[in-house]
């Protein structure tokens, strides 16, 4: 019996910034093709295991699947590591449970540095 592998493309760890309204995206794609999506939930596990978004539509546009957290649902929780982001997908009739770390944080840390600042000092990677 074989097995499709698709890849789930996530950006790093889910960083949520807590008290705001967010959302957080995974896009799946077999051999750099997008995903044909037909339905998804979107979960949220906090530090403790306890589900603090349970199973919720989320959206699907050309293979990305995208939660949405309302800034009531992380007000006053606890900061820290150890949360867990969950979509449930189903690709051609068959469901996939893909799981991702996440951090409850004051602020998400955006990158000091860019493509542009990186092909400023190595010419080399200009694609």
């Amino acid at each position: 019996m074989s097995s499709t592998l698709w890849s789930a493309r996530w950006a790093g760890p889910s960083m949520i910034e807590r008290g705001k309204a967010q959302e957080i995206s995974v896009s799946i794609e077999l051999s750099g093709s997008a995903a044909a999506v037909t339905s998804a939930t979107f979960s949220l596990y906090q530090a403790d295991g306890t589900i603090l978004i349970d199973a919720i539509a989320a959206s699907v546009v050309a293979g990305t699947v995208t939660g949405a957290i309302a800034a009531i649902d992380t007000a006053g929780k606890t900061l820290g590591k150890a949360w867990l982001v969950r979509f449930d997908v189903t690709i051609g009739g068959k469901v996939y449970t893909l799981y991702n770390d996440a951090v409850l944080a004051l602020a998400r840390i955006y990158a000091p540095i860019g493509q542009t600042d990186l092909v400023a000092r190595h010419s080399d990677v200009a694609a």
